[in-house]
């Protein structure tokens, strides 16, 4: 008789499962030419200006590279999508450091770019609200390398996008 209330619980947790894949889906639609000019002109300087800023607030202290972000073979732009969503916003009421409201500038430009939204972030409104007058909150050397390799890799996949549609 105990196990009867766990039931329900196990199976939203399979429901989840099942369905978490789709929360990251993203099969964009616009044409690649588009896709390559946001990213030129738009995108890959933000990501630049995103890599230099976090590098010079890093200073001497190295990040381990970490390949948890990788670019899928022929689903580029899902993976570029997957690593968008993926940059934590917590907190998206409080003040966000400088870093942060570039990282949501940058999300926000991807997802526009690639027509596909992420349904697992806030509200971009309101986040965007939060990075008014953005603090120069320090982040944690752990955090700062979170947030730099998955600069890298969206670099990194940008390029391989580019490089298959040439």
């Amino acid at each position: 008789m105990t196990d009867a209330p766990q039931q329900p619980v196990f199976i939203s947790y399979l429901l989840a499962l099942l369905l978490l894949p789709l929360v990251y889906c993203c099969e964009s639609t616009r044409p690649m030419a588009e896709v390559k000019d946001d990213y030129t002109f738009v995108i890959h300087p933000l990501l630049q200006n995103i890599e230099n800023n976090i590098t010079k607030l890093l200073g001497d202290q190295g990040c381990v590279e970490i390949k948890k972000h990788l670019c899928e073979e022929n689903n580029e732009t899902g993976s570029i999508h997957k690593m968008v969503c993926s940059i934590p916003f917590k907190n998206p009421k409080k003040s966000m450091s400088i870093v942060k409201c570039d990282l949501r500038k940058l999300a926000i430009n991807i997802k526009d770019s690639l027509r596909c939204h992420c349904s697992t972030n806030e509200d971009d409104n309101e986040s965007q609200s939060s990075c008014a007058q953005p603090h120069h909150r320090i982040l944690s050397k752990e955090r700062l390398c979170k947030l730099l390799n998955i600069v890298k890799n969206i670099k990194s996949c940008y390029k391989k996008l580019a490089v298959k549609n040439s």
